[in-house]
């Protein structure tokens, strides 16, 4: 299981008990061949909520997406070119994980 660092956020777990904890990972599972899971629990009773899924496409246009990010960061990089880029890129990424999200209901 791989884990992710994100920016510490209060979250409450309005499933089941309650609580009110820190959230600042987020897991990655496989579920099947090049489908993962990105989920985060509950620490006091484990309640898992699901964020999304993501299959090998999806992920190799995050990492696009980060590149073209940072590249948009270069005040002499063409930024009409990069936002372009970004915007299908972002496009496809969300069909991707609709249909995702349809598959395995959440």
């Amino acid at each position: 299981m791989e884990k992710t660092k994100i920016n510490p956020i209060v979250s409450t777990c309005d499933k089941k008990c309650g609580k009110k904890f820190i959230l600042d990972e987020v897991r990655e599972v496989d579920v099947e061949k090049d489908v993962k899971k990105n989920f985060f629990a509950c620490p006091y009773c484990g309640t898992e909520y699901v964020v999304n899924h993501t299959n090998l496409e999806a992920r190799d246009i995050q990492r696009k997406l980060q590149d073209l990010y940072k590249e948009r960061k270069d005040p002499g990089a063409n930024q009409g070119s990069l936002m372009s880029a970004q915007r299908k890129l972002q496009k496809r990424l969300k069909e991707i994980l609709a249909t995702l999200k349809e598959d395995y209901k959440i």
